[in-house]
Formats: structure tokens, sequence, C-alpha cells
């Protein structure tokens, strides 16, 4: 994991060098970052972050249930088996892979 954080920092250098020459860091802004390097190492994202409008993502209830959803932006819901749930129960998500490419490989 601490080569997967040092890999996001060098990647990121010229918007580390940006903050740095701001003389006031606010918290938020902190938060973003720490947020952004979490999201990269595991590829889960805060719902306050939503998915692309009909993005197939797999996400997590604050209950523990796991699954796949599609998000629908019109009405700010993500749809299982034509359920709508809400977001307010699901903390975060993450993107579906690529499906596998060739046939029966």
């Amino acid at each position: 994991m601490k080569d997967k954080i040092l890999d996001w920092i060098n990647t990121r250098k010229p918007v580390f060098s940006q903050i740095s020459k701001l003389s006031l860091i606010t918290k938020e802004t902190l938060t973003d970052v720490i947020n952004d390097c979490l999201q990269d190492i595991d590829g889960w994202v805060s719902v306050e972050d939503r998915p692309k409008d009909m993005q197939r993502v797999l996400y997590v209830c604050k209950h523990g249930l796991i699954d796949t959803a599609q998000y629908r932006a019109d009405s700010d819901r993500f749809r299982v088996y034509g359920l709508r749930i809400n977001p307010v129960d699901i903390t975060h998500w993450k993107p579906l892979p690529e499906l596998p490419r060739g046939g029966n490989d």
C-alpha cells in the first residue's frame, strides 16, 4: 500500500507544488487531497461524489450490503432491478471493471 501512495503522490507533484505555494491550506482542501488519495488506492468513492449518469457501479450501504446498481442522474437515485435506492443509504461506490474481451478465453 505504501508503494501505491508514493506512486499516487509522484503522479500529482504539480498539484502538491501548487498547494504548497498557498499560505493557508483549508481543512477541506486537505480532506479532498486525502480522499482522492484513498480513492485512487482502493477505488471506492464517497457517495457525495456521484457517478456519471447511467453508470453501473458496485456500491456499499451503511448497513453493510454490497451490490451493483445503475446511477440515474435525473432522479439522483441508484437503480437495482428496477428499485430505486436513495443515496442516503449508500456510503461508497466504485466503477465496475471493463467486461472481459474475447470469447471463452
